[in-house]
C-alpha cells in the first residue's frame, strides 16, 4: 500500500531524494507560499460540483457507519466508531493544499467521506482490517499501513488507511444485516477513506499528526523530539496494551482460576437465565459453553451452542465442534461426532490463524488418523510456535510413531519457548491445568524427570474433572514406546492413575490401582500419618528434632509410614514405634536395590513391615507405591495427614504428590531444605491444605492428631454453644464488639460454630490423657463440679493452644505482628512457651470451665481411681 494524502496518485517525475529538513519545509511553506486569487474560479467550480454530491456521501457515510458498527461489534465490542462526511469548508481548504497533486478534486478526492474505527489493541485492528478486506472493494493503490513508513528506529503515527467502495452483493449478510442503498454503487466517485487504528495511536493522531503534520508552519525540531519520545513510549504502552487485554481476555474464559465447581454451576444458572432473555446473544451462549467445558458437561456445552450453529463466530464454532466431539468420543464414526468435526472446519474456514481450532481439529483425528493429526498439529504450531497445545500433541505422536523420543531435542528451542508460554500463563492463571501438563509433558521429554512429576502433581491438584486426567494419561501412555528412554516415564504413569482413583474413585479407575498394590501385604488401617523428609545426607539436622517427634507421637495410635531405613526421618520413625510399641503400627517403604549408604531397617521393634518397590536407588517410586497401598485400602487422601521435615529431591516430590491428591501436608519450619523451599513456592504456598507448623510438639501432636472423640450432636450442640459464650464474656472488655467471633451463636460465621464443635469434641481427649473419662453426672445439680488441679489445668491449656494452633493453620492462617482477622493474621501462632502469658490465661480459663461445661449437659468428670 503506498501513501496518497487523501487524493489519488498521479505519475510524478524522478528526482533526488530530498532530505527530511527540506521535506519538512516543502510541506509546510508550501500551504503559504503561493497565492490562492487566480484560482478563485477553479475553486468556486469545484466547490459548487461537490456541493451538489455531498447529500450522497451523507448517505454514504450514514451506511458506512452502522457496517462499520456492526463489524466492531464483533471484532471489538468497545471500539470507537466514527464517520462523517467532509465539510464544505473543509473541501474548499483542502483543495488549495492539494492543488499541486490533484487538478479534479471532486473526482479525484478519496476521502470526501471519512470513517474511523478505534479500538484497544492492535490484534483488534487486525481483525477488523481483515474484514474490510474481505467485504470491501479496496482501492489498494490509494490505501495505505501507515506504520510501514517508518523505519526500525523511528517511531510515529501508525494507522491503517483503506479506500473502500461498497461491493455489491455483499451485504446484507449474516454479520452485517444492513443493506446498502443502490444509489451508492452508481454515484461518482463512490469512495471513503477508512482508518483503523488503536486508541493510543488516535491519541498521537490528535496530538502530532492533525496538530503537526496538517499545521502551516514548520514544526521546531525541540518539538519533533519530543514527539518523537511520545511515539516511542505509546508504541511501548500499546503493546503492553494489548497483551493486558489478551491477558484478561484469556483468563476471564479460564474459569478454573478463579471458580470452583460449585461457583461454576451457580454461573452457568445465572447465565441461562440472562440468555432466556435474549436467546440470540452469541456473547452469553459462549460464556454457558466455556463454563459447560471448563466442567466437562459436554452435554450442556452442546445444548446451548448448538442455537448458534449457524453463526460464523470461530469461538463459539470451536467449542461446540470441540464438545460435540468429546460428547460422542465413544463412537467417533458416528453422524454427530462427525458434525463436530464439521464444526471446527467451519471455525478455522472463519479464522484461519485460529491456532486452538486447528490444533482441536487434529485432536478430532488422534487415534484414529495420527497421520492427519500429526499433520494438523504441525499447521498449528507454524501459526504459533511458542502455543505449548499443538507441539505437545505432536511430540507425543511423533514419539509415539517412532519409539524415538530425540525428536525432543531436536526441537529443544521451540520447546523452551513453550515452557515460557506455559509460565507465562500460570503466572497469570490462565489456562490452568493445562499450562501445567504440558509443561510436566515437556519438562519429560527433555529427561528432566524430578520438575516434570512437580509440574504433573500440580496440575492434578488444579483439575476439576476426571477428563483432564485421564486426557493426560492417554498421552502419557502413548509415550510408552520410548518409555526406556523418557527417566520418570513411571512415576507419572502411577501418579495419573492414583490422582484419577482419588478424585474420581470408581470400579475404572481403582481397578489398576489395586492391580499395583504390594503383593500379600495386609490393608493400611487408619488413622495413617506418613512421615517424610531428609535421609542418610541429613542425618544431624534431621536427628535434632527427634525428641519433638517422641513427643508428638506419644498419645498417637495407629498408622505411621516412611522410608523404612535406620538413617534420617525413617529412622526417627522406628524411634517411635520403638517407645510405643502397643499403638503404633509402622510400615516402611523401600527399594529392592537400596543404595550402599543406606540400611533398610528389619528390626521387627522398629518396622512392623518393609514393603520393596521394583526400583533401584530410591526414587518417588516409594512414596507413589505407599499411596498405591492407601488407596487400594479405602482410604481416602483427605483422611491421611503428612508430616514433612527437612528432605531432599525425593522429599519434594512425596510433599507435591501428597497435595496433588488431596492429603494434608504438614511443614515443620526452620528444618531447612525442601521443606523450607516448599512453603515460599509460588505454584504451591496458597494450596489451602499445606500448613507451616511451629516447632512445638503439641502443635504437631495436634496435627497428627488421634482423631477426636464425637459425642451425640444435640449435647455436642449445648457444649459449643457453653464455650461460645465463657469466650464472649471473658474477651468483651478486651476488643470491639464487632468482631465476628463476639457474635451471639445465632449471628456467629459458620466456621466459627465449627470451631467451638471441635473444642467440644477435643474436651474428651484432654480428659482421657490426664487419665479422666466422662460419664453421665450422679450428683445433684445444687452440687458443685469438681475441679481441675492446677498441673491439671496447664497440662490442658497447652494442649488446647496446640489444638488452637492446629486449626487455624489448617484454616489458612499465618503467623503476623499485628491480629487481623479478616486477612486471617495473628500473633498467637506460636508455641506454647512463646505465648504472652495474658493469651495463655484464655487457655486456662478455658480449660478450667470443662467441669461446667459438662455440668451444662449432665455430665461429670470421673477419675480412674475412682
Amino acid at each position: 500500500m503506498r501513501p496518497t494524502n487523501g487524493c489519488a496518485t498521479t505519475p510524478r517525475r524522478v528526482c533526488r531524494k530530498p532530505t527530511k529538513r527540506a521535506k519538512r519545509a516543502s510541506r509546510g511553506y508550501s500551504r503559504v507560499a503561493a497565492s490562492p486569487i487566480g484560482s478563485r474560479a477553479w475553486a468556486e467550480e469545484q466547490i459548487e460540483s461537490y456541493a451538489k454530491r455531498r447529500p450522497d456521501y451523507v448517505v454514504f457515510g450514514e451506511t458506512l457507519e452502522r457496517v462499520l458498527r456492526e463489524i466492531a461489534k464483533k471484532h471489538s465490542p468497545a471500539a470507537i466508531v466514527q464517520v462523517r462526511p467532509k465539510t464544505i469548508p473543509s473541501f474548499a481548504e483542502k483543495i488549495f493544499r492539494k492543488k499541486a497533486k490533484c487538478m479534479d478534486p471532486v473526482n479525484e478526492f478519496t476521502d470526501l467521506c471519512g470513517g474511523r474505527v478505534i479500538t484497544h489493541t492492535a490484534d483488534e485492528v487486525e481483525a477488523i482490517s481483515r474484514f474490510i478486506e474481505e467485504s470491501f472493494l479496496i482501492d489498494w493503490e490509494n490505501s495505505e499501513d501507515v506504520s510501514r513508513r517508518l523505519k526500525p528506529s523511528e517511531f510515529g503515527y501508525r494507522s491503517v488507511h483503506y479506500i473502500v467502495t461498497f461491493a455489491e452483493g455483499v451485504f446484507p449478510s449474516e454479520d452485517v444485516p444492513v443493506e446498502i442503498p443502490q444509489s451508492l454503487y452508481s454515484m461518482a466517485n463512490p469512495r471513503a477513506e477508512v482508518q483503523v487504528r488503536t486508541l493510543l495511536d488516535h491519541s498521537w493522531a490528535d496530538i502530532s499528526h492533525d496538530r503537526a503534520y496538517k499545521s502551516g508552519f514548520l514544526v521546531p525540531e525541540k518539538w519533533e523530539r519530543e514527539l518523537a519520545r511520545l511515539a516511542a513510549q505509546l508504541e511501548d504502552c500499546g503493546e503492553d496494551m494489548s497483551r493486558i487485554c489478551y491477558g484478561l481476555a484469556a483468563y476471564e474464559t479460564s474459569y478454573g482460576s478463579y471458580m470452583n465447581e460449585d461457583e461454576m454451576r451457580a454461573e452457568i444458572e445465572i447465565q441461562e437465565f440472562v440468555l432466556e432473555q435474549d436467546p440470540a446473544d452469541t456473547k452469553v451462549a459462549a460464556k454457558i459453553g466455556r463454563l459447560a467445558i471448563a466442567l466437562g458437561d459436554w452435554a450442556k456445552a452442546v445444548e446451548v451452542l448448538s442455537a448458534h450453529s449457524g453463526s460464523r463466530c470461530s469461538p463459539v464454532l470451536r467449542d461446540l465442534g470441540l464438545a460435540t466431539c468429546k460428547l460422542h468420543a465413544s463412537n467417533p464414526s458416528s453422524r454427530r461426532y462427525l458434525q463436530g468435526r464439521e464444526y471446527l472446519e467451519r471455525a478455522i474456514k472463519e479464522c484461519p490463524g485460529d491456532a486452538d481450532a486447528l490444533a482441536s481439529l487434529a485432536g478430532t483425528w488422534k487415534g484414529i488418523d495420527d497421520d492427519k493429526a500429526r499433520d494438523l498439529y504441525r499447521r498449528a504450531h507454524e501459526i504459533d510456535p511458542a502455543d505449548p497445545y499443538p507441539l505437545v500433541n505432536y511430540l507425543e505422536l511423533q514419539v509415539a510413531s517412532t519409539g524415538d523420543a530425540s525428536v525432543a531435542s531436536l526441537l529443544a528451542p521451540s520447546i523452551r519457548d513453550a515452557i515460557g508460554r506455559c509460565r507465562a500463563h500460570i503466572e497469570v492463571g490462565v489456562n490452568l491445568p493445562w499450562a501445567f501438563y504440558s509443561m510436566g509433558q515437556f519438562l519429560l521429554l527433555l529427561g528432566r524427570p524430578h520438575e516434570s512429576l512437580s509440574a504433573y502433581a500440580k496440575a492434578i491438584q488444579l483439575s476439576t474433572a476426571d477428563f483432564m486426567i485421564e486426557t493426560t494419561l492417554r498421552s502419557v501412555q502413548n509415550l510408552a514406546p520410548a518409555r526406556e528412554k523418557l527417566p520418570g516415564y513411571e512415576w507419572i504413569r502411577r501418579l495419573l492413575l492414583l490422582a484419577r482413583a482419588s478424585k474420581y474413585p470408581c470400579d475404572d479407575t481403582l481397578r489398576p490401582v489395586k492391580e499395583l498394590a504390594s503383593d500379600g501385604a495386609p490393608a493400611i488401617t487408619m488413622p495413617v500419618v506418613i512421615v517424610a523428609g531428609g535421609a542418610a545426607e541429613a542425618i544431624e539436622q534431621v536427628r535434632a528434632h527427634g525428641p519433638l517427634l517422641l513427643t508428638a507421637f506419644e498419645a498417637y495410635s495407629g498408622t505411621i509410614i516412611s522410608g523404612g531405613t535406620t538413617e534420617g526421618v525413617s529412622g526417627l520413625v522406628g524411634d517411635v514405634k520403638a517407645s510405643h510399641p502397643a499403638f503404633v503400627h509402622t510400615v516402611g517403604y523401600v527399594s529392592r536395590l537400596v543404595p550402599a549408604d543406606a540400611t533398610v531397617d528389619r528390626n521387627p521393634e522398629r518396622y512392623d513391615e518393609i514393603r520393596e518397590t521394583d526400583g533401584e536407588g530410591f526414587s518417588p517410586l516409594e512414596p507413589l507405591q505407599n499411596w498405591i497401598d492407601i488407596i487400594s485400602s479405602g482410604i481416602s487422601p483427605g483422611e491421611v495427614r503428612l508430616l514433612g521435615i527437612n528432605g531432599g529431591p525425593i522429599a519434594a516430590a512425596e510433599y507435591r504428590i501428597a497435595l496433588a491428591l488431596g492429603a494434608w501436608v504438614g511443614i515443620l519450619e526452620g528444618s531447612g531444605r525442601e521443606a523450607a523451599k516448599l512453603l515460599p513456592d509460588e505454584d504451591w504456598k496458597d494450596v489451602s491444605r499445606l500448613v507451616a507448623l511451629p516447632l512445638d510438639a503439641a502443635t504437631v501432636r495436634a496435627f497428627i492428631g488421634p482423631g477426636a472423640t464425637r459425642v451425640e450432636s444435640g449435647m455436642r450442640e449445648r457444649l459449643a454453644q457453653a464455650i461460645h459464650e465463657t469466650y464472649r464474656e471473658a474477651r468483651k472488655s478486651a476488643v470491639l464488639s464487632e468482631e465476628p467471633s463476639l457474635s451471639a451463636w445465632e449471628g456467629l460465621p459458620e466456621h466459627l460454630k465449627e470451631s467451638n464443635r471441635q473444642q467440644a469434641d477435643d474436651m474428651f481427649e484432654k480428659l482421657r490423657r490426664i487419665g479422666c473419662a466422662v460419664q453421665e453426672s450422679k450428683h445433684d445439680d445444687d452440687l458443685q463440679p469438681a475441679q481441675l488441679a492446677h498441673r491439671e489445668v496447664e497440662m490442658l491449656a497447652e494442649m488446647e493452644h496446640a489444638r488452637w494452633n492446629r486449626e487455624r493453620l489448617m484454616d489458612g492462617w499465618v503467623w503476623g505482628e499485628k491480629r487481623d482477622v479478616l486477612k486471617k493474621v495473628s500473633p498467637y501462632l506460636v508455641s506454647w512457651a512463646d505465648l504472652p502469658e495474658e493469651v495463655k490465661e484464655w487457655d486456662r480459663e478455658t480449660v478450667r470451665k470443662i467441669p461446667e461445661f459438662l455440668a451444662e449437659v449432665g455430665l461429670e468428670i470421673a477419675r480412674q481411681e475412682e
